[in-house]
């Protein structure tokens, strides 16, 4: 449920089935499934093991690993066409079908320029397809950035986060029923066994929806506090700190290239230290009664390819008889610079939460030097 927010909970906790492609891995080697790719008519008993190991790798080895995850995959243009039409979105179109069209499968060289050990085959654009593919990797940046990312969602994703940690919290305790579920609701019955295929795969978003109403009446009070921020649309206030560490550290009128990215460098220090005391502040509390949680993320608009790395991940472009990276031939892919975030949420009613933010920032951008926000 709740797709790569609830993937969050998994990584704090340590819980391999709430990642998604460890819990597709699981599935796709089941009998069930297996059966289904083997049996008559099928295509083998090591198939599913092959499709497994496919989903599961970091990094597409191979044409039909790179159509189902790489920087140019069938995931992509369906979420971002999909999102784009339920967000209500303006911007972010992309022409899929000329894509398509102009799709091919062709030859690249793998290892170094002095190294070559051989080539591989992949898709590759045709060169009538420049502009729009520079127009789907800022398409994915924008969607990122007014979607994804945006303050509400984020802020939405960090209530969910954190009401869902607290009901493990207490079922780890023995203390389930003061979330106010029944014994054998799906969440609960997650809480007490997480590592079970079944009790995972029975929550969706339709079953912590519905237990919503029954969570805001929960005994333990951060329970019912957080179920009711999402069930009163309520959200956490948010303080955008990258934002005002940007604010402090403007850019002279004339920035080159190189001291563009000092100043960023030195943003990010300056976000991660802030970040860092924020940590150390609440150290040692639950989360869910913390009144501040932290918020940050980074997404890279492109990936340029580097040594050790597959070229099955990139976007490669034909020009004349020699396949490229479309990075080298486009210089709007190959500056489009990384949508970061660094935001904190208040959580508390009295802003004190606000309040300890803006403390910190403050003696953090005047220890660098950077005068007040």
């Amino acid at each position: 449920m709740f797709s790569h927010a609830f993937e969050r909970l998994g990584k704090h906790f340590g819980l391999a089935l709430v990642d998604h492609e460890a819990m597709s891995d699981r599935l796709i080697r089941s009998d069930e499934i297996r059966a289904a790719f083997g049996g008559p008519g099928g295509l083998g008993p090591s198939f599913a093991d092959e499709v497994a190991d496919m989903v599961k790798a970091k990094q597409p080895s191979n044409l039909y690993a790179s159509v189902v995850s790489s920087q140019f995959d069938a995931d992509r243009l369906d979420y971002m066409q999909r999102d784009r039409l339920m967000t209500g979105v303006q911007s972010s179109d992309v022409d899929a079908t000329w894509l398509i069209a102009n799709l091919e499968v062709g030859s690249v060289k793998t290892g170094s320029e002095d190294g070559q050990t051989g080539a591989v085959e992949t898709l590759v654009l045709s060169h009538k397809a420049r502009q729009t593919a520079e127009s789907y990797v800022l398409a994915i940046l924008h969607l990122y950035q007014n979607v994804y990312g945006h303050k509400t969602t984020r802020g939405v994703e960090a209530t969910f986060f954190a009401l869902m940690s607290r009901i493990l919290e207490l079922q780890g305790e023995g203390n389930g029923t003061a979330v106010g579920l029944p014994e054998k609701h799906p969440i609960l019955r997650f809480a007490a066994n997480p590592e079970n295929t079944d009790r995972t795969l029975d929550l969706d978003d339709t079953v912590f929806w519905g237990a919503l109403s029954q969570l805001v009446e929960a005994a333990d009070q951060p329970v019912a506090s957080l179920a009711r921020r999402m069930h009163d649309r309520k959200l956490p206030s948010c303080i955008d700190i990258r934002r005002q560490v940007e604010e402090a550290l403007p850019p002279p009128p004339r920035e080159e290239t190189v001291d563009r990215k000092a100043r960023l460098g030195r943003v990010k220090l300056i976000c991660s230290n802030i970040v860092s005391a924020l940590e150390e502040q609440q150290a040692g509390v639950s989360l869910a009664k913390r009144p501040v949680l932290v918020d940050e993320y980074e997404r890279s608009p492109y990936r340029r390819f580097d040594t050790g790395r597959t070229p099955m991940n990139q976007i490669h472009m034909r020009q004349g008889n020699s396949v490229r990276d479309v990075a080298e031939l486009s210089a709007i892919v190959a500056g489009a610079e990384s949508f970061e975030i660094c935001r904190a949420y208040d959580f508390s009613d009295d802003g004190i939460g606000t309040e300890m933010v803006k403390n910190i920032i403050g003696t953090e951008l005047k220890e660098a030097n950077c005068g007040d926000p």
